[in-house]
């Protein structure tokens, strides 16, 4: 783990002087800005809820507004997600298995077709869902899942961290947590897996209830909702109606884009891994259905 935690560093550092594309610039300038003085969603426009502007504002803070905070945002990012992929799969699969997802992952998260060599929104999304996830798998003891009382509300803090980057990430934890539901798995230990999602999504949507009713005491809650709707909403309209547009996608060009064809086999298999394993009750299998719907 240590060697593919050096490569994935090493691999990314021939990116360093890379010319950042159109989103991580905004987000770049949108972080300096705020760290002399500027206010998100009066100040300064944002598309989207905030959360991808608060993780550059931590690494502009700490590295200044430069290449180094970008490429340790993205190696940050890239190394959290290798590590709870490997917990997931050690807790569930074992120490091989472990090491095999984590040497894929650390093959998947430097590819150029993906921009994943760059720190899109995207990357902050996986690292959060992924520890979120770790957290409601507790640790074994004795054979039996341990107690862990806080571990849900973590899990739900790091749910919602990663709503705060793009809203619609809802649906990978959303579709988890209905598999958990509908198929009423049990831990051995007989304490319902299902209660501690239901802590955790209670918590998603209470920090979310604190968070519009902190941009509504600030009077900032109208731009916020337009970033978070208004606008998606008026870009749909001027390509002929939310629904129109919607319907101009439903192509194959449009669904399966051509660079990920070369993964629908991946895809296939994953599926019926994941529903192959939710109709046999068996945990991984549940959480990857979740994931694949999501």
């Amino acid at each position: 783990m240590a060697l593919l935690s050096v490569l994935i560093v090493a691999l990314r550092w021939r990116y360093l002087n890379e010319p950042f594309d159109n989103d991580i610039t905004i987000r770049m300038s949108y972080a300096m800005a705020a760290t002399h003085g500027a206010v998100y969603y009066s100040d300064l426009f944002a598309f989207g809820p905030p959360g991808s502007l608060w993780v550059n504002e931590l690494f502009v803070r700490l590295l200044g507004g430069n290449e180094y905070a970008v490429f340790a945002m993205g190696s940050s990012c890239s190394l959290l997600t290798m590590w709870g992929i490997a917990a997931l799969a050690l807790r569930w699969s074992g120490s091989v298995a472990a090491l095999v997802a984590a040497a894929i992952w650390a093959a998947l998260s430097i590819g150029i077709s993906t921009e994943a060599n760059q720190p899109n929104a995207e990357a902050y999304v996986m690292a959060l869902t992924v520890w979120g996830f770790v957290l409601l798998q507790p640790p074994l003891q004795d054979g039996r899942p341990a107690s862990w009382p806080l571990a849900a509300v973590a899990a739900g803090l790091l749910f919602f961290l990663a709503t705060a980057v793009k809203h619609h990430m809802v649906f990978m934890p959303l579709c988890a947590f209905l598999a958990h539901g509908l198929i009423r798995w049990r831990q051995p230990a007989g304490e319902p897996m299902l209660n501690r999602w239901l802590i955790a999504a209670a918590v998603v949507g209470a920090c979310w209830a604190g968070l519009l009713g902190y941009y509504a005491f600030t009077g900032r809650l109208v731009a916020l909702w337009d970033g978070l709707v208004g606008h998606s909403l008026a870009y749909a309209a001027a390509q002929g109606g939310v629904l129109a547009n919607l319907k101009a996608n439903l192509v194959f060009d449009q669904l399966v884009p051509e660079v990920q064809r070369s993964q629908l086999l991946l895809y296939a298999l994953l599926l019926v891994v994941a529903v192959g394993g939710a109709l046999l009750r068996w945990m991984p299998g549940m959480l990857l259905l979740g994931w694949s719907l999501g």
